[in-house]
């Protein structure tokens, strides 16, 4: 508004210029720079009524005119319609939206996004929630079965010859097969020497004893030894746990003919899995076999149900302390750092998030419309006349100083001419074609 003051000052310096133009000229008659002055103001001075009438017919009716006047009040539904129209077509229109989206890099911000404190905090609890919903929603049974099937195919599909093969020569170039060894040798002695070994091996004697006296000849035998002494079980026994344990003590050693023949073994039944075509064939059917009768679902359906049971997996504040969420935010960080590191992708998730806002934009389009009507239809007449002048005011104060500016500019060039040329020049020549 400060503008419409200004052009109305503007105006009332012209009308003041124009009447002390105009007493100049009645009291000292025709003189040059009086008529120049009175000119150029009269000009400017109807330049800017004419100006300040057309600007203020659109909004009042002035000196009372009411012939096509006020005609933003009169024509508020018109107005109304001109303004959503401008609205849907060119302030917001498909087109131009489209072309603004287009030129937006949206997963740029997406990452600056999540990369912020903010954003990590807010992936974290959509992690959380993510994991906390699956678990809510989770039934045992199928995932145990699902599980059982996943560990079975993994189990169809890999090559039991071939892992087999990996495993022995990695074992037999790192010593695993010696460090096993040692540990059974190690096993083997502390059983033995145990004093239900001793019983073991007495009762092992005990039961060959009641074997060899079903016949005739193997009872007079068994007799004739427990007459003479000669046959004792428990110093048998005793005897043989000392030799079963001096024979484990001497394989201890690495250099032990046994170890040496079991590692040659070892090499020469690898040797085979490689060239040997049937004994590979046999193998994998050997373990389809077990596949099919391994009762995997006994113990992946305890093992699930003990796992989600559990005190970390109760709640959600057992969740926050629970290896799963690790491992839930460290999968999605790999995938992140995979998504932020892959120009392709983000290239082609730009295209879809764009044209799925183009999508909703073009369908909803005329929401802009419908909005715009339903506020400016509860503006009245005068709140219409108000709230177009706040926007286009000053706009339209300075057409009314351009009126005043430019009528003294055509006012000063007229007079010019008519005094510097129409008169001396062609005034004589029309006259010279009259007479």
């Amino acid at each position: 508004m400060r503008y419409r003051i200004i052009a109305n000052r503007v105006l009332l310096v012209v009308l003041c210029s124009f009447g002390t133009a105009a007493g100049l000229k009645y009291y000292y008659g025709d003189i040059f720079w009086i008529n120049l002055l009175f000119h150029v103001t009269e000009a400017s001075l109807v330049g800017g009524l004419a100006d300040w009438f057309a600007v203020t017919a659109l909004f009042e009716k002035p000196l009372g005119i009411p012939w096509h006047t006020a005609l933003i009040p009169r024509n508020r539904e018109k107005t109304i319609t001109a303004i959503v129209n401008t609205i849907e077509q060119e302030l917001v229109s498909a087109e131009l939206v489209r072309s603004k989206i287009e030129k937006v890099r949206m997963t740029k911000y997406l990452i600056e996004w999540v990369d912020s404190d903010r954003g990590k905090q807010a992936f974290a609890s959509l992690v959380v929630n993510y994991i906390e919903h699956v678990l809510d929603h989770l039934d045992k049974q199928q995932l145990a079965s699902h599980l059982t099937t996943l560990c079975k195919d993994y189990i169809n599909r890999t090559s039991f010859n071939r892992q087999i093969k990996n495993f022995g020569r990695w074992a037999l170039a790192e010593g695993k097969d010696e460090q096993l060894l040692d540990v059974l040798i190690a096993e083997l002695i502390e059983l033995v020497n145990k004093d239900k070994g001793s019983e073991t091996i007495l009762n092992y004697l005990k039961s060959y004893q009641r074997q060899v006296t079903k016949n005739p000849a193997g009872k007079i035998a068994v007799w004739f030894g427990e007459r003479t002494d000669s046959l004792n079980l428990e110093e048998l026994a005793e005897a043989l746990q000392q030799d079963v344990t001096a024979t484990l003590l001497r394989l201890q050693s690495p250099r032990h003919p046994i170890r040496r023949w079991a590692r040659k073994r070892m090499f020469d039944f690898l040797g085979r899995l490689e060239q040997d075509q049937q004994m590979a064939r046999s193998l994998e059917e050997w373990k389809q076999q077990v596949v099919l009768r391994l009762p995997l679902d006994q113990f992946i359906g305890p093992l699930v149900d003990a796992i989600l049971s559990s005190d970390q997996l109760s709640g959600k504040k057992g969740l926050y302390h629970s290896p799963l969420l690790v491992w839930g935010l460290s999968q999605a960080k790999t995938y992140w750092d995979i998504f932020k590191s892959d120009q392709e992708m983000q290239d082609w998730l730009d295209k879809r998030l764009q044209q799925a806002l183009v999508n909703i934009i073009e369908g909803e389009h005329s929401f802009f419309g419908v909005v715009a009507r339903d506020a400016l239809s509860t503006y009245s007449e005068q709140d219409i006349s108000r709230f177009i002048e706040e926007k286009v005011g000053d706009d339209l104060a300075w057409i009314r100083i351009n009126g005043s500016v430019v009528g003294a500019v055509v006012g000063l060039v007229l007079f010019l001419f008519l005094h510097f040329i129409y008169d001396p020049y062609v005034v004589p020549v029309i006259r010279g074609w009259i007479q």
